[in-house]
């Protein structure tokens, strides 16, 4: 009898690398290497359409590597598989390319890659690469010391191995196939999110979690380095150094803003048993405004906020630990009473809702509400009474629970 398949998933683990001065110098060779392989591939498909009209594969161009590595020795002391790792990024570039066209879209043509938009080494197939106490051996390239704060490899496979070079230093990111982990215990509560930019979350039970406004405290700093990398000379070494100084400044903000975001979402994974969200367009939102000031400041909060980066790590966790996670339409949450149902128009200055059926409640809180609401109608819940934290299924007769909902004991199936 065969045994059942256990249910696997993928999980990245990233690691601060220190590389010897020999490493480093190795590395930067590695990637011009690979980028111009990537340039050079693109180069041959864009000649061969235009000339011939004939379209170039990723299978095809690959095979091309046995003669690249007979006339260029360069390439002989990179693996194969770093070297099929460009062709196959390439590759993906054309069919995302391709299916946005397709879809009405008008994307950008793939293009070259420059030194400073080419950072990472990836061994998609790591034969020869495997983790020891305190190192990672890569094929061809040797040890790598890191700073380890896990051992990821217990039971599991690893299936991606990437050196990647970023402001500060040098990471090595591991992708292995675990174990799917085990639901966590049903608690019982449900949430709905309202995002917005005076409040970054409003729940449905009235908390309220104020912007944080990680870009506008930086604001100042960020642009003092701007100036100071337009004065510097191209090429010089002081320009190199304020580049190296403005990155690590945007790298700061962005660490800080994912760091909030990860205790937020996983707070809430761990707390509810469904989450409901807003299915937002955030970069039509954010393209959405004027070029003036007003608007431009209003792309630059809502880019800060963040709300794509939150809605996709709610996604992602609440698969893992067997919550359900439930995107709703957005039209008129904010002007829909969740009490009555009646629909309220409200300018963008009203923070309150007051309805003539006498609930009042914080303006985004009532979205938060109907967005629940709306949820709970897309996975065939009862609608419960809202109690008096504006909680759905808490407080009232029946208690909201898997059973309780369909009575199957999951949620939407």
């Amino acid at each position: 009898m065969t045994e059942p398949l256990t249910p696997t998933g993928h999980r990245a683990f990233k690691f601060r690398a220190v590389l010897t001065r020999d490493q480093e110098r190795k590395a930067g060779e590695w990637l011009k290497l690979t980028r111009d392989l990537y340039n050079a591939a693109l180069q041959e498909r864009r000649d061969a359409y235009r000339k011939k009209k004939e379209t170039r594969s990723a299978y095809t161009q690959q095979k091309d590597l046995k003669t690249i590595r007979v006339d260029l020795p360069e390439y002989q002391k990179l693996p194969t598989r770093l070297l099929q790792e460009p062709l196959q990024r390439l590759d993906l570039a054309f069919q995302s390319f391709f299916r946005r066209v397709k879809s009405g879209q008008t994307p950008g043509y793939p293009r070259f890659r420059s030194a400073k938009r080419w950072d990472s080494l990836v061994w998609a197939d790591p034969v020869g690469c495997r983790l020891e106490s305190s190192k990672v051996v890569l094929s061809k390239f040797g040890g790598i010391k890191i700073i380890q704060w896990t051992d990821p490899s217990d039971g599991s496979r690893l299936l991606r191995v990437a050196l990647k070079r970023e402001a500060d230093g040098w990471y090595v990111v591991l992708t292995y196939e675990i174990p799917k982990p085990k639901s966590l215990p049903s608690t019982g509560k449900t949430v709905g999110i309202d995002l917005g930019l005076k409040s970054l979350v409003a729940f449905s039970d009235g908390t309220l979690i104020p912007h944080p406004k990680w870009s506008r405290k930086a604001n100042r700093k960020i642009v003092q380095q701007q100036r100071r990398v337009s004065r510097r000379i191209k090429g010089s070494n002081r320009r190199r150094k304020a580049v190296h100084a403005f990155a690590k400044t945007h790298q700061h903000v962005a660490r800080k803003r994912k760091y909030f975001l990860d205790c937020l979402s996983r707070k809430l994974v761990n707390e509810n048993d469904v989450i409901a969200v807003e299915k937002l367009n955030v970069r039509g939102i954010s393209r959405g405004m004027g070029s003036n000031s007003q608007g431009r400041g209003f792309r630059r909060s809502v880019l800060d906020a963040s709300w794509g980066q939150l809605i996709w790590m709610l996604s992602y966790k609440a698969e893992s630990a067997g919550r359900k996670f439930v995107q709703v339409d957005p039209a008129y949450s904010s002007q829909t009473c969740p009490s009555c149902g009646t629909i309220k128009r409200k300018e963008l200055s009203e923070r309150v809702h007051s309805c003539d059926c006498g609930y009042v409640a914080d303006r985004d809180v009532a979205a938060a509400q109907v967005i629940l609401q709306r949820a709970l109608e897309v996975l065939r819940c009862p609608i419960f009474p809202l109690n008096r934290e504006g909680r759905a299924g808490m407080g009232s007769s029946v208690p909201l629970s898997r059973e309780s909902c369909l009575g199957t004991g999951t949620y939407g199936s």
